[in-house]
């Protein structure tokens, strides 16, 4: 696997907590929104360093990721 560990932990977290949001009436916080927002940015970092030139280009220019 690409994330293992702390990262693969946190990322299921906010998968659970998106979860949450869009199939519950359960209001999410300020909180959680910005730590759904910084597990985004980090994943976003490791995926993007793992990547080979192609995948960065993919990435990059088709994906809109790492701007």
């Amino acid at each position: 696997p690409l994330i293992q560990g702390e990262p693969m932990r946190k990322f299921k977290r906010a998968a659970a907590l998106f979860s949450e949001a869009a199939y519950s009436a359960h209001p999410v916080t300020d909180h959680q929104r910005t730590d759904v927002e910084k597990v985004l940015d980090e994943t976003e970092h490791i995926l993007y360093d793992k990547a080979d030139w192609r995948q960065k280009l993919r990435l990059k220019y088709v994906e809109c990721l790492h701007l």
